[in-house]
């Protein structure tokens, strides 16, 4: 987004958070810079890479930041990746005035409850 934005960068994630990650309240990942990324990356601009600059150093700079952050990791929690765990504690879904929580899941947007009341007959 710099390349683009320049010092208004800075404005725009405090205006839009860059994540929104899962959290106790069970809804994220709707806002937040994804879809900028995506849309860098596949052109869905009207000028290639119109956000993070020219499309071939758009993807370097994203698979610079994924090997930075897979680098962290390893210096954090070893070099083996099946062995990475994080903390899942904030992502827990609370319920107001219930003591229970849930474990946070990414849903589909479309949800629909169907009830099975018996066989169909044959």
């Amino acid at each position: 987004m710099q390349p683009a934005l320049g010092p208004l960068t800075d404005r725009l994630a405090r205006l839009l958070p860059v994540d929104d990650p899962a959290n106790s309240g069970g809804s994220s990942y709707f806002s937040g810079w994804y879809g900028y990324v995506v849309k860098s990356l596949t052109g869905g601009f009207p000028s290639v890479g119109r956000f993070c600059g020219e499309a071939d150093g758009c993807r370097a700079a994203v698979w610079k930041a994924i090997d930075e952050a897979g680098q962290e990791l390893r210096a954090a929690q070893g070099t083996e990746p099946a062995g990475w765990a994080a903390d899942a504690t904030r992502a827990r879904i609370t319920f107001g005035f219930l003591s229970k929580t849930a474990r946070w899941t990414n849903r589909p947007t479309f949800q629909q409850a169907i009830w099975f009341n018996g066989h169909r007959p044959r």
